[in-house]
């Protein structure tokens, strides 16, 4: 909310359904924008979030029926004007934000969101277009079929997003990793069956730790 008055503060409500959530953000809502047109003479810019559309949909009835109850015009339109007053979903007030304030982290301005099922037709569409400019990529689905390269495909870019920096290990190196791997769980067996064979003279003990040993 822009534009601080005394009586604003941070509430944390926990309450399960029927409890009145909805109604205390409702009346603190309406008691906040008149506070604050009292003062200023005007109405505030204010944001509000939801996680459902549902909410959003009963918030927003809820505020246009108040200001029809109490015959005001000025709330009425206030609640109704989407430059002043925004009541959506988290995922609605980001796209808003971005669409508006997007180009300050690199964001052309015909940037669009898509949603898994989207995604996923693209990269078919994208794979089936670069598999057939490029013979040599055929072989790929000698080893694999497609909805496999697919998903490693879109698992990789979705990595190198929040990693960036993230290459492919070569072979050698994937040898290494793994030889090291495979010797931190010898290690680690080996150690416990030591400890086994020192803690006990349980027989089945004993012949489990040893099978595990000579593994």
């Amino acid at each position: 909310m822009s534009g601080t008055t005394p009586e604003l503060r941070n509430i944390i409500l926990r309450a399960g359904a029927g409890a009145g959530k909805t109604t205390t953000l409702t009346q603190t809502f309406l008691k906040f924008a008149s506070d604050f047109k009292e003062k200023h003479g005007k109405f505030p810019r204010i944001v509000v979030t939801t996680f459902t559309r549902k909410a959003t949909q009963e918030l927003k009835e809820r505020l246009l029926g108040k200001a029809l109850d109490e015959k005001r015009d000025d709330l009425f339109q206030f609640v109704s004007s989407k430059s002043q007053v925004q009541i959506s979903t988290i995922h609605g007030v980001l796209s808003l934000f971005l669409s508006r304030y997007g180009s300050a982290i690199g964001l052309t301005p015909d940037y669009k969101i898509m949603s898994d099922s989207e995604i996923r037709k693209g990269a078919r569409k994208i794979m089936r277009k670069y598999l057939l400019e490029n013979p040599q990529l055929q072989e790929l689905l000698e080893e694999y079929d497609f909805q496999t390269l697919e998903g490693a495909l879109l698992k990789f870019f979705g990595e190198q997003v929040i990693f960036p920096g993230m290459t492919f290990i070569r072979r050698g190196e994937m040898e290494q990793e793994t030889a090291k791997f495979v010797a931190d769980i010898g290690g680690a067996l080996r150690r416990v069956c030591l400890e086994i064979s020192q803690e006990t003279s349980n027989d089945k003990w004993v012949d489990y730790a040893g099978g595990y040993d000579r593994f």
